[in-house]
């Protein structure tokens, strides 16, 4: 998959992320449930991807957030007595960002050499705003995997691709 399309894609699922909240509050407590499947679908197409989070408290800390997830710690539903606020990807390969929504530059975490594993973990043992219903995560699984679909030939191109 070359640059442009790569950035592409990211317009694409951006498109999407902003729809699926209008319709569904995804950013209301699902965030981090959609920043794993697209850490996910990232994968599968070896494209690397970082996770960001937002903290506009100070409450989480990235390294805090690294270590209790490697660790798979039983602190306070994992990462702490509180979540962050938001948690988005970002493509480092274009530097874009997927589902920041209207985050604010000065509050953003990156955390590196995670997985979409750890970002299940993530999603399993936090506590999240109750607005987004867990009822819609089948759909919008599928529906970013849909867009992700429609690159897959286009990563037969990319050395490191692992598309099925």
């Amino acid at each position: 998959m070359g640059r442009e399309d790569l950035i592409s894609l990211i317009n694409e699922l951006n498109t999407l992320c902003v729809d699926l909240h209008k319709d569904y509050k995804i950013n209301y407590g699902g965030c981090c449930f959609v920043a794993y499947i697209l850490m996910k679908n990232f994968e599968l197409i070896g494209i690397q991807t970082e996770l960001v989070i937002e903290d506009n408290d100070d409450v989480c800390d990235e390294n805090d957030v690294y270590n209790n997830v490697k660790e798979r710690s039983q602190y306070c539903n994992g990462l702490g007595c509180d979540t962050c606020s938001h948690y988005f990807i970002y493509v480092p390969e274009v530097n874009l960002w997927v589902n920041a929504g209207d985050c604010c530059v000065d509050d953003m975490r990156y955390v590196s050499d995670l997985n979409s594993k750890d970002l299940h973990w993530i999603y399993k043992t936090g506590s999240w705003n109750t607005t987004f219903s867990k009822r819609h995560r089948p759909m919008i699984g599928r529906k970013i995997k849909g867009v992700f679909r429609e690159y897959e030939g286009l990563c037969e191109k990319r050395d490191s691709c692992r598309c099925s």
